[in-house]
């Protein structure tokens, strides 16, 4: 018989990594209510809207992918993205006046 191991390093990047995208659906799912806003032009009864601050780029478009337009197909909240740098987005928040709802923070800033 074969002894059957688990590699440890395949282990902890399948969890890893579905805790990643749990968390992120969570988060998403969880801002929905709170801070809704409607889209501008829509008056009463407006779809619902939810601003994602990220990065962009590839990691962006991969985000895109797995978690906001299978948010928005199914809650009806769509997920609009905003490319802010670290000082506007700093400034916005000691302003009290934040245009995002959400802070995708990659821990790179």
């Amino acid at each position: 018989m074969r002894d059957a191991r688990i590699d440890r390093r395949l282990f902890l990047r399948g969890v890893g990594g579905a805790t990643a995208g749990l968390a992120a659906a969570t988060a998403l799912s969880a801002c929905g209510t709170g801070t809704s806003r409607t889209p501008s032009g829509s008056a009463k009864g407006g779809s619902k809207t939810v601003v994602v601050r990220d990065s962009g780029g590839a990691y962006g478009a991969a985000l895109q992918k797995a978690i906001y337009t299978p948010f928005t197909q199914e809650t009806g909240i769509a997920v609009k993205v905003l490319n802010l740098d670290d000082a506007p987005l700093l400034a916005q928040i000691k302003q009290g006046r934040p245009q995002c709802d959400l802070i995708n923070n990659s821990m790179m800033s």
